[in-house]
């Protein structure tokens, strides 16, 4: 669980339709596609969304959701980028 947000950004209680959206979103060609990932937070200002990488890493992944509810097949989109833990995601952040 994180411990701080920025102001701009709220925790996700129900992670169900941002992680199914990000799914539909992936193609064959995402680095993200079939990772194992949990929901933490969304933006209130964009389409980004942060999600907790589940391999016991502690790597956190935002994603720019497209929400276009189908696979982009050129593995560049959605947008992500990966952290090493949260105080990198929130440094990026501020």
């Amino acid at each position: 669980m994180l411990k701080s947000l920025p102001p701009s950004w709220e925790l996700v209680e129900d992670e169900r339709g941002l992680l199914d959206e990000l799914r539909s979103e992936l193609g064959q060609l995402h680095p993200l596609f079939g990772a194992p990932l949990r929901v933490l937070a969304r933006s209130l200002e964009s389409d980004e969304v942060l999600f907790e990488v589940l391999d016991g890493s502690e790597r956190l992944v935002q994603v720019h959701l497209t929400w276009s509810r189908n696979p982009e097949i050129d593995g560049e989109w959605p947008g992500f980028r990966f952290y090493s833990n949260e105080l990198e995601w929130i440094a990026s952040i501020e």
